[in-house]
């Protein structure tokens, strides 16, 4: 019975959500085009004038933008079709088979703003989420998590992240549902499973399939930290969030194909499938498609623009001091038990990447920074040793002082 409550939960849940979704969608078409279009067409004037992918600042590949994509989201801001409210929410052309959520806030704002604006406001919001992230982090776990927390958003290259409308979406919702969950769990750890399916819901409904995982590792990393069970029953919880974070991206993305396809009048499902196939393993003729190609572009692009052979080094002496301090320290390796599904989740990415082959090679540009999983995960996990060797050669300075 127990089981049968909380799958109707999940189907109420899936039901609001959707229909949700669809009245936002409705609400915003039901703006008349007149309203946007000339702040619409002066940010695309910008966007064409600045190129699909310009380099800002650091002139490194990992700083690039992505505005053929800001393109496409303003294709859908303003619609040239007029087939009616419903239609025009569902016909997203050539990529009918995604939400485009993003018009839920890019219309309205597009009747005030064009792009530069819009970007300021984003570059607000952004730093506002990364900083109120970074407070709650450190009240609830301390600088163990916050400093390598700050260090990943360093590394992520924040100011093209903040400045893209394609980018930005995934982030932000990864750190609207990452705060909830650190000011929640504690009280409510049994809400978590749904929290976590509609963080994946909510993931799919404004990505256009960037690095949609981050919605699902960033908030696991919290979760872990913060559940005292058992290794075993967290393990199982977290293979049981990842179902549910599946459930709820897969689940809403599907709804989508479906209505689309009635509304439409068009096989969307099938174009998504097509689509989904290849970017798992489609090739390409003008692109060197292969894991070692991928692998090296998307670590390549995480690390600092440092020459490669001091990367290497700082890596390997970073490496060096944690197992030197696991060796000496008990309490340290007692700590890293209690903490070893962390390491397994810093893998997430590797395991993404290996699995969408083609859409991790040609984007690596953006897709790297799903490494923030990993930068975070290993980063909590060095300071936790750290913490634990000063906390163990504390105490034994103690009692050599009081004999």
């Amino acid at each position: 019975m127990a089981i049968i409550k909380q799958l109707k939960k999940y189907a109420a849940l899936y039901i609001g959500v959707i229909v949700i979704y669809m009245a936002a969608l409705l609400l915003v078409y039901a703006i008349p085009n007149s309203a946007v279009a000339e702040n619409v067409k002066i940010s695309q004037e910008y966007l064409e004038l600045e190129g699909d992918n310009p380099l800002y600042i650091f002139f490194s590949p990992a700083s690039r933008t992505d505005n053929y994509s800001d393109k496409i989201i303003y294709e859908e801001v303003l619609k040239e079709d007029d087939h009616g409210i419903l239609y025009n929410a569902m016909d997203n052309q050539d990529y009918a088979r995604y939400w485009h959520g993003h018009s839920v806030y890019m219309r309205p704002l597009s009747v005030f703003f064009n792009i530069l604006q819009i970007r300021y406001v984003l570059m607000a919001v952004f730093y506002g989420l990364v900083l109120l992230t970074l407070y709650n982090s450190y009240r609830r776990f301390g600088l163990r998590v916050a400093i390598p927390l700050a260090v990943g958003f360093l590394m992520i290259y924040p100011n093209t992240v903040s400045t893209c409308l394609q980018l930005a979406a995934i982030f932000l919702v990864t750190m609207i549902f990452s705060n909830i969950i650190i000011r929640t769990y504690d009280a409510k750890p049994e809400r978590i499973g749904r929290i976590i399916f509609l963080c994946g819901s909510v993931a799919n409904f404004f990505d256009l399939l960037t690095i949609p995982l981050l919605s699902f590792g960033m908030p696991l990393i919290f979760v872990l930290l913060m559940n005292k069970d058992a290794i075993k029953d967290q393990f199982l919880l977290m293979v049981r969030l990842g179902i549910a974070w599946v459930l709820g991206y897969g689940g809403t993305w599907a709804a989508k194909w479906v209505i689309g396809t009635v509304v439409l009048h068009r096989s969307v499902i099938a174009d998504a499938l097509n689509t989904v196939a290849y970017r798992i393993d489609g090739k390409e003729d003008w692109f060197d498609i292969n894991y070692p190609n991928m692998y090296r572009s998307n670590i390549t692009n995480i690390l600092p623009p440092l020459p490669m052979a001091l990367n290497i080094a700082i890596l390997a002496a970073l490496v060096v001091v944690a197992v030197v301090l696991l060796v000496r320290s008990s309490a340290a390796r007692a700590r890293m038990k209690e903490l070893c599904l962390l390491p397994v989740a810093a893998l997430a990415p590797y395991a993404w990447y290996t699995v969408v082959l083609n859409h991790s090679c040609i984007h690596a540009f953006f897709t790297y920074r799903l490494q923030l999983i990993t930068l975070v995960a290993l980063g909590v996990c060095f300071a936790e040793i750290i913490c634990a060797y000063r906390k163990e050669t504390a105490h034994e300075s103690i009692d050599v002082a009081n004999h």
